[in-house]
């Protein structure tokens, strides 16, 4: 076997050659210099320590007041939080009082009755008339007429009966001479009965008739005196003809509270329903209207 057969080298020994080979090798170069951005941190210390200088003096002054300001800023931060925090859950809710208070005097047209509900201020209910009957003594007195009664004639009783006379003793002697004639006398011309005529009944007062249409009516004002009330009424009857020209005012007197009203009404109405349609149309006209009852 020579050197030059490759089957005789010996494995271990090449490796072994070649780590010799690398541990020979010249290592004393230095390695190149590596380059890298510098952090953000460091760019900022390095502007303070560009600001403050090189003097620690200085430097330990800016530290100590740096301090001092963050001790300052704990202090107000946790005197806010501890000295301000509401105890409790904090809950929302209205205001204790009242929102709106009522004024003592509202001002503008008062009518009776308008705010109070109904049945509720103690007032008695009235009913409306019932039909007007008819009178015969009414009519009668207005064609001259005399009244006829309403009860029937009373029916005839049983006539009296003649009782005979007893006969007079004259009649019953016979009669001893005849007597002479008597000439009769003239007798005097009696006067026919005149018929009596009936002594003047007084006069009656006819029932308060209702106003063609109904008698269903609306409440529009209730002022202090009459001639307010009146003075109401003409000038509704001048800027609102077509509402209050056909109309009849009735002005009613009444006491509430110690205080007189006079209330302005007017009626007519054949139903509420008609009464309550008319109530709408002067509303739309800002005008006051209620239904009253007469």
């Amino acid at each position: 076997m020579t050197d030059s057969d490759p089957s005789d080298r010996d494995p271990y020994a090449e490796r072994l050659s070649r780590a010799r080979e690398r541990m020979s090798a010249d290592y004393d170069d230095e390695p190149p210099a590596r380059t890298r951005s510098p952090s953000p941190g460091y760019r900022a210390t390095g502007i303070l320590h560009g600001f403050l200088g090189s003097d620690p003096a200085t430097r330990r002054l800016a530290y100590g007041a740096a301090g001092l300001g963050g001790l300052l800023v704990l202090a107000i931060g946790g005197w806010a939080l501890m000295g301000h925090q509401p105890s409790g859950i904090p809950v929302l809710g209205p205001p204790p009082g009242p929102v709106r208070v009522r004024p003592i005097d509202p001002g503008g047209m008062q009518v009776l009755g308008a705010d109070a509900p109904t049945g509720d201020d103690g007032a008695v209910a009235r009913l409306a008339p019932g039909p007007e009957q008819p009178r015969p003594d009414a009519l009668a007195e207005q064609y001259g007429a005399p009244p006829s009664s309403d009860t029937p004639p009373a029916a005839p009783g049983p006539a009296p009966t003649a009782q005979p006379a007893p006969p007079s003793p004259a009649a019953s002697a016979p009669a001893a001479a005849p007597q002479a004639p008597v000439a009769a006398t003239p007798s005097a011309p009696v006067a026919p009965a005149q018929p009596a005529t009936p002594a003047p009944t007084p006069p009656v007062a006819a029932a308060p008739a209702v106003p063609e249409g109904g008698k269903y009516g609306v409440q529009l004002a209730a002022l202090d005196s009459q001639e307010a009330a009146q003075k109401e009424w003409a000038r509704l009857v001048h800027q609102y003809p077509d509402l209050f020209a056909s109309r009849t005012p009735i002005v009613e007197r009444t006491e509430r509270g110690g205080a007189v009203f006079f209330r302005l009404r007017t009626r007519g109405f054949a139903s509420i329903a008609q009464a309550t349609s008319f109530c709408e149309h002067v509303r739309l006209n800002g005008l006051a209207c209620t239904l009253a009852g007469f």
